[in-house]
């Protein structure tokens, strides 16, 4: 066996264990865009103490998290468990001048914080390869949500300005408690 030569290697970043942070944010710095392009986040196990509630991510820089009043644009699109009614292809939420990425269609489906019920995502952030491109984020939340059943979330958003991202926010409608809950970031080598 052969290691594979040239980059292309995912590289931890950073594990952070959430224990009661007693904060509705998490901010996660050290995001090296002059060395990676593609960053991957794993969130497991993340709840509030409150039910019904929304997760969101924010993108910043050296200066801090970008959270201005139409600076992002997404889209969420999902499905519910059997026990409830479908979603049908027009029933997503989207946003072309946000204050945030939303991970979860509130419209429809909030994450529940009962026993057993919590959010779990995977996504990439991508940030600029050449001068003036936006970076954007892409991907999928699984939970349980307020009523009990299990959902399925896909989305995407960018941030509608070019910024050289080095760090990422969580944002929660209430305060994160997700005891023993995680999030880990992951670099693609570009060489």
């Amino acid at each position: 066996f052969a290691d594979a030569g040239g980059g292309g290697a995912w590289n931890l970043i950073s594990t952070t264990v959430i224990d009661d942070l007693g904060a509705a944010t998490l901010t996660i710095t050290g995001l090296n865009s002059s060395t990676y392009h593609t960053f991957m986040v794993a969130m497991t196990g993340l709840t509030t103490n409150g039910d019904n509630k929304n997760f969101s991510v924010l993108l910043g820089d050296s200066s801090g998290i970008d959270n201005g009043s139409s600076d992002y644009s997404f889209v969420v699109l999902g499905q519910k468990g059997a026990s409830e009614a479908n979603f049908t292809g027009g029933t997503g939420m989207k946003d072309n001048a946000s204050n945030k990425i939303l991970i979860n269609n509130s419209n429809h489906a909030s994450v529940g914080n009962a026993s057993g019920e919590s959010l779990s995502s995977v996504f990439y952030i991508q940030t600029a390869t050449a001068v003036n491109m936006f970076p954007f984020i892409h991907g999928t939340s699984t939970y349980i949500n307020n009523a009990g059943a299990a959902t399925l979330m896909t989305f995407a958003g960018a941030r509608l300005s070019a910024i050289t991202v080095d760090r990422f926010q969580l944002l929660s409608d209430a305060t994160l408690i997700a005891d023993g809950g995680s999030i880990s970031v992951y670099g693609l080598a570009k060489s």
